[in-house]
C-alpha cells in the first residue's frame, strides 16, 4: 500500500478514523481515573571514610574507598533488613519485599553520593519513606562495620574498646526527601497520547478491512 492509497483510505474513512482515536482517548482517561496516584520522594546518603588525620593522600584514600564502598552498600538499601527496620520505625502495615519493591537506589557516578527514591500514595508517604529508608540504612551499615571491626583481628574486645574506634566507614544522610509536587504515576498526557494512537491504528485496520471488502 502506497501513500496515496493511505490519504485515500483515510478521506474515505474519515469518520472511523476519528471515531476510534476518540474511543482510544476515552478509555485512556476512564483508565488513568480508575489508578490511583502514586508519588516519588528523593532522598541522598554519602558514604564517609574515617580519613585519620586529615592529609592529603589520606583523604584521596578516603574518598575512594567511600566511592569503592557505596557501590556494596547501595544494595542495603532496598534490602529486607532495611525494610523491616523501616517497617517498624514507622509502624507501616506492610511486609518487607513490599516496601523493597518501592524503594530503588543508585550511586552518582564517581561520588560516593547514594540517590535514593521512595514511591508512596501520598506525597507525605514518599518522603517519610525516603528519609527513613537512608536513616535506617545508616544505622544498619553502622552496626555491621562494627561487628565487622570487632571480629577482626587485633583488635581491642569490649565495649569500651569498641566505642574508642570508629568503623572506617559510614553512611550520613545527605539531604532529605523534599515533598513531591505531583504523582509519577499514572501521567495522563502520556496515557492519553497512547490511546489516541492505538485508537487510530484500529480505525486503520477497520477501515482497511472496510475498503477490502468493497474492492
Amino acid at each position: 500500500m502506497t501513500l496515496d492509497d493511505i490519504l485515500r483510505l483515510s478521506r474515505r474513512h474519515i469518520i472511523t478514523l476519528v471515531l476510534s482515536t476518540l474511543l482510544g482517548i476515552a478509555l485512556a482517561a476512564g483508565w488513568v481515573a480508575l489508578q490511583k496516584p502514586v508519588y516519588t520522594a528523593t532522598a541522598t546518603g554519602v558514604v564517609q571514610a574515617n580519613a585519620g588525620a586529615g592529609t592529603v593522600g589520606e583523604s584521596l584514600s578516603g574518598n575512594s574507598l567511600a566511592i569503592t564502598k557505596s557501590k556494596s552498600y547501595v544494595t542495603y538499601f532496598s534490602s529486607q533488613p532495611v525494610a523491616e527496620r523501616v517497617i517498624e520505625e514507622l509502624g507501616l502495615d506492610t511486609s518487607p519485599s513490599s516496601l523493597a519493591d518501592r524503594v530503588t537506589a543508585k550511586v552518582e557516578e564517581e561520588t560516593p553520593n547514594i540517590t535514593v527514591s521512595a514511591r508512596g500514595d501520598s506525597p507525605e508517604r514518599a518522603k517519610e519513606l525516603a528519609d527513613a529508608v537512608v536513616a535506617e540504612t545508616a544505622e544498619y551499615v553502622r552496626e555491621l562495620e562494627t561487628q565487622n571491626m570487632s571480629a577482626a583481628p587485633g583488635q581491642p574486645e569490649g565495649e569500651e574498646g569498641q566505642q574508642d574506634q570508629a568503623p572506617a566507614t559510614s553512611i550520613l544522610p545527605l539531604a532529605n526527601a523534599e515533598l513531591p509536587s505531583s504523582p509519577t504515576e499514572p501521567q495522563p498526557a502520556r496515557a492519553l497520547v497512547l490511546g489516541g494512537l492505538a485508537g487510530l491504528a484500529l480505525g486503520y485496520v477497520i477501515a482497511w478491512f472496510r475498503h477490502r471488502q468493497d474492492t
